[in-house]
């Protein structure tokens, strides 16, 4: 249970990250920053 939770923060953060640089590099950061902060919160289980 606690290594899949683990796995799951995990896998938001990086994806966030990318996000979050893929963001700074096309100058829109807060279109990229929303999608990331969704496809994080459904990574980690919260809907």
């Amino acid at each position: 249970m606690i290594f899949k939770d683990i796995a799951r923060w995990k896998i938001a953060l990086s994806s966030f990250i990318a996000f979050l640089i893929y963001g700074i590099f096309l100058k829109e950061p807060s279109v990229i920053y929303n999608n990331a902060q969704r496809i994080c919160l459904s990574c980690i289980g919260i809907k």
